[in-house]
């Protein structure tokens, strides 16, 4: 069973539309056989979901007024927006949705507590010494403060959808790349990665946490270099045995590698 914590939170929040209740049994009194929304994490959502849902083939989410309830796990947030405005930070729970509640404006985007990772990629990224290079990796984050994200990422850049957020994160780790890349030469670039890896984890922790999100850990799957200077990559890949890897060759295992990532 939810339930919402604390009566002057409880306060707050119905002052929104948005009345905690103890069970569903409570809506079902209310309104005989309720619509009540809850996020089904199996639709392919892995990170956030949003209520007006304009693609879902169930009719109460794509409009809102016609929904009675909702439930917030334990493992999830929930925050209300109406006309872009914050009116609620949900705590988990079962919720009530009020007439003042059901109006067009009104929006409830519930985001996953858990980790949430992301693929991203950059071309013509500029190292120190002018060369030109390509990369991509991976990113685990979660989000820690609800309000803080939902606010400054998803409201403010219109990112409502999962794939709106995922480019995001591509298109801030590209910020980041090209910003720490500045610092380094070629040589350590491709052959000191450990010295590479640092200075964008940093990076992208003092950024994103501006955001309400934690950097769990960050990962550079690869990189594209020009033909003269793949010899300080295959050096770093197979220092014992570099007859393995032609010029060729490694092109054609980063290319492989890369199609699961964006660049």
């Amino acid at each position: 069973m939810y339930t919402a914590s604390r009566r002057g939170k409880s306060v707050a929040i119905e002052a929104s539309g948005i009345v905690p209740v103890a069970s569903e049994a409570d809506i079902k009194k209310m309104f005989g056989k309720p619509r009540i929304a809850m996020w089904d994490h199996r639709s392919g959502s892995e990170l956030l979901w949003r209520v007006p849902d304009p693609s879902s083939p169930v009719e109460e989410y794509r409009d809102i007024s016609k929904l009675d309830g909702f439930v917030v796990r334990e493992y999830e947030y929930a925050v209300v927006l109406r006309g872009g405005r914050l009116v609620a930070n949900l705590p988990p729970g079962i919720y009530k949705i009020t007439k003042r509640a059901k109006i067009p404006g009104t929006e409830i985007i519930w985001i996953d507590k858990r980790q949430f990772k992301a693929n991203w990629g950059a071309r013509d990224l500029m190292t120190r010494d002018g060369v030109r290079i390509g990369m991509y990796g991976s990113v685990i984050l979660r989000v820690v403060d609800p309000v803080n994200f939902v606010i400054n990422v998803v409201s403010a850049r219109q990112s409502y959808t999962e794939e709106d957020i995922k480019q995001w994160i591509r298109d801030t780790m590209a910020g980041i790349l090209r910003n720490v890349l500045m610092n380094h030469p070629i040589e350590v670039v491709a052959s000191n990665r450990d010295i590479l890896l640092s200075s964008v984890k940093n990076a992208c922790k003092d950024l994103f946490t501006q955001w309400g999100i934690e950097i769990i850990s960050v990962e550079i799957a690869g990189m594209r270099l020009p033909e003269e200077y793949e010899y300080l990559l295959r050096r770093k890949l197979v220092p014992t045995t570099p007859s393995l890897f032609s010029a060729h060759a490694l092109a054609d295992v980063l290319e492989e590698e890369i199609k699961d990532f964006k660049i």
